[in-house]
């Protein structure tokens, strides 16, 4: 699902340059959003291509201040945001280059909760080594804070999912790729990802892994492509909480229909292997009062899942939309570690002219346990909505509608969540 993932949405211009430059890489004269930014001088030494900077300044009300403990609601809040980033693009003779990078802060009156940086780091490089070797690099990192909209980077070989009790999450992925054209349907394209997360609160379980995978890609017609692949994982986790080793094996197709539509399919088995000791939260009554504490204990699990993903894509002058769905298998989320995801997300952009934007996304996860032995299933989702409109040049107002949800895990409830944001961009 990486490549078909939704980036985090908190800023219009640069949501949209990612999902432009992830799925066809183009330069950004197809992006009405991204014209509207300021182009730097170093953009016109590009000659066509582009660096931009992005400012913004946003207010903001939440009208529920979610607390850890327990899940529990808190009052409304209001609050503000600033943010700058640059967004960068450049096509060498037998390469090209792309990156999007957006940093700020946040804070809410009368809390200290959900305040904090935001970072968002999301880079794709591409060489053509030789007339049969391509090289390929992937890098997403960033820092989001509890209660925002996120899902993993469309370039991420590995996604970061949320956790409940975690004010705050840090993650990095990273992936290479070395392609070789025996002719000119068949290809082997073989790949290394390195993934990292953590979370910010006590006896948090972090996440570091490596993974490796191998492709046969044969070309059956000008439309239609289909290939094999096999990857084997890593994952350790922190806290002495044990390893995963997950081994897959997929059948993968894509089809363009016409000259808008693409789909892609991927479908197969993966056997994942995990031991070590884990500490699950939970909650007994005492004297007639809730206490919350841990269980420990050793666990070894061996299982077979089914794995499924698919993805479809419409690009239509000036309509871009992508729908994913599946059941993966992930190195969970701190809490619940390598787990059965299944997932559906999806985001849509339409572009009114070259004023006005008006975009969309949501999604849901729903995680099962393959390695801790936790009986109950964990879901959370998210939906969000904007709209941007160009004020004069090189400014622009956007006014966004954000909702999430975070489920619940054992005896702590769930948290729902509901937040307006107006800014400015620059």
């Amino acid at each position: 699902m990486s490549r078909f993932a939704i980036l985090l949405l908190a800023f219009p211009t640069i949501a949209a340059f990612a999902q432009q430059a992830s799925q066809n890489s183009q330069p950004p004269d197809q992006n009405p959003q991204a014209q509207n930014t300021l182009t730097s001088l170093a953009g016109q030494f590009f000659h066509g291509d582009f660096v931009n900077f992005v400012a913004e300044g946003a207010g903001i009300y939440d009208n529920n201040r979610a607390l850890i403990n327990g899940g529990q609601g808190g009052a409304g809040s209001f609050g503000f945001s600033v943010t700058g980033g640059v967004q960068a693009y450049h096509r060498f003779r037998t390469s090209f280059l792309s990156l999007s990078y957006a940093g700020g802060y946040t804070d809410y009156q009368g809390s200290g909760y959900g305040s904090g940086t935001h970072q968002n780091l999301s880079l794709l490089y591409s060489r053509q080594l030789s007339r049969r070797w391509n090289f390929g690099l992937v890098e997403s990192a960033g820092i989001f804070q509890y209660g925002v909209g996120y899902y993993g980077q469309p370039n991420a070989p590995t996604a970061a999912i949320a956790n409940p009790f975690s004010p705050s999450t840090r993650f990095l992925s990273s992936g290479v790729s070395l392609g070789y054209r025996q002719s000119a349907r068949l290809s082997y394209e073989f790949g290394g990802n390195f993934f990292l997360a953590r979370y910010s609160y006590p006896g948090a379980i972090g996440t570091t892994g490596v993974s490796g995978s191998g492709s046969l890609v044969y070309r059956l017609t000008a439309r239609t492509t289909v290939g094999a692949t096999y990857s084997h994982s890593y994952y350790r986790y922190q806290q002495s909480a044990g390893q995963a080793i997950l081994d897959g094996g997929y059948f993968n197709l894509t089809h363009q229909f016409g000259d808008f539509w693409t789909a892609s399919l991927s479908v197969g088995i993966t056997r994942s292997d995990s031991a070590g000791i884990i500490r699950v939260p939970v909650s007994v009554i005492l004297n007639g009062q809730q206490v919350t504490g841990y269980a420990v204990g050793p666990y070894k699990l061996d299982k077979i899942t089914p794995s499924v993903s698919g993805s479809v894509s419409r690009r239509f002058r000036r309509v871009l939309t992508t729908v994913s769905a599946g059941q993966t298998v992930s190195p969970g989320n701190g809490f619940y570690l390598a787990s059965r995801n299944r997932y559906i997300s999806g985001t849509a952009s339409y572009s009114m002219g070259r004023r006005a934007n008006i975009s969309a996304s949501g999604g849901y996860f729903f995680l099962t346990s393959l390695s801790n032995t936790i009986s109950s299933n964990y879901g959370t989702g998210s939906f969000g909505a904007s709209y941007s409109y160009v004020v004069a040049r090189h400014i622009s107002a956007n006014f966004r509608y954000d909702y999430f949800k975070y489920g619940n895990v054992s005896s702590l409830g769930g948290v729902g969540d509901n937040r307006l944001t107006f800014g400015v961009s620059f």
